[in-house]
């Protein structure tokens, strides 16, 4: 997936530089709020979220959020696993045929073979997580 709405050099023409992103506290503070009145944050917040943080517009942050979740959604689908250092990684993991039961009617039904993501967070995520250090500090 190398062609995106937006790619890095993109990013440091909009005046974007990685040693300083979300350095702002205040966009923190402000995802930390929402976060906690609603408890859940949908992909329009993400991206205006990212918007807000690196000076991109609404619509650029919106492609590069859709980009990323795109990239990992193929990487997946081809069985490859997907490391973000410090957040987690992406797998898949396989689970097998089974029979199992209509809630409805009782009978029995067959349950096909299948592939499930499965997301595991990484160290610098949980204890971000968990009160004892941030994310984008390692």
């Amino acid at each position: 997936m190398t062609d995106g709405p937006i790619g890095m050099n993109d990013l440091s023409g909009a005046g974007y530089d990685p040693r300083s992103a979300g350095a702002d506290m205040r966009d923190r503070a402000d995802v930390r709020v929402h976060f906690e009145e609603n408890e859940s944050m949908n992909k329009s917040e993400i991206a205006s979220g990212l918007a807000s943080r690196i000076g991109l517009s609404k619509t650029a942050a919106t492609g590069a959020v859709d980009a990323v979740f795109e990239a990992i959604g193929e990487a997946l689908a081809e069985g490859e696993n997907v490391r973000i250092a410090g957040f987690g990684t992406f797998t898949t993991r396989s689970r097998p045929a089974r029979s199992g039961r209509n809630p409805r009617t009782g009978e029995s039904v067959s349950i096909p073979a299948s592939n499930a993501p499965v997301f595991k967070a990484g160290r610098t995520l949980k204890n971000a997580v968990n009160g004892r250090g941030e994310l984008g500090s390692g």
